[in-house]
């Protein structure tokens, strides 16, 4: 597994889950990424308010505000600074057809569906970030 395109990037999870959200820390950070974990949106707003991640993982069902709420947010910060928008995979227990669009219509440029595979999740953000790194928008 390349986790090449991870290494130096600034990664933001987005979980309520500790589980999920330490596995999900310590996986990246083993692959030299700088990794912010929080446990809702709200931390999650505070932590862009200082630095725009490179990647997001969020999940949809958070504690307040939604992982659909988030990202709405997010990307108004990253338009209002004139910054691209930083590649973004929902990972959620919903997996259905209307919740997949809903996240990419949202603006996630990925639906991963849960118990994610930790190596798949790593690959799809190697993807997503190679294709940034190459001048394409990811998707």
């Amino acid at each position: 597994m390349n986790a090449e395109a991870v290494s130096g990037k600034k990664i933001l999870i987005v979980e309520d889950e500790v589980g999920s959200r330490e596995s999900l820390a310590a996986m990246l950070i083993d692959c030299d990424a700088d990794v912010t974990a929080v446990a809702d949106a709200e931390d999650a707003l505070a932590a862009i308010e200082h630095v725009l991640p490179d990647a997001v993982i969020s999940d949809i069902e958070l504690p307040g505000m939604d992982g659909y709420y988030f990202i709405q947010k997010l990307r108004e910060r990253e338009s209002k600074m004139g910054a691209p928008c930083a590649p973004a995979v929902a990972l959620t227990a919903h997996c259905d057809e209307a919740h997949q669009l809903r996240a990419v219509g949202e603006g996630f440029q990925l639906h991963v569906s849960k118990p994610a595979d930790p190596a798949g999740l790593l690959r799809v953000l190697d993807r997503l970030l190679s294709e940034v790194s190459h001048g394409r928008e990811p998707g």
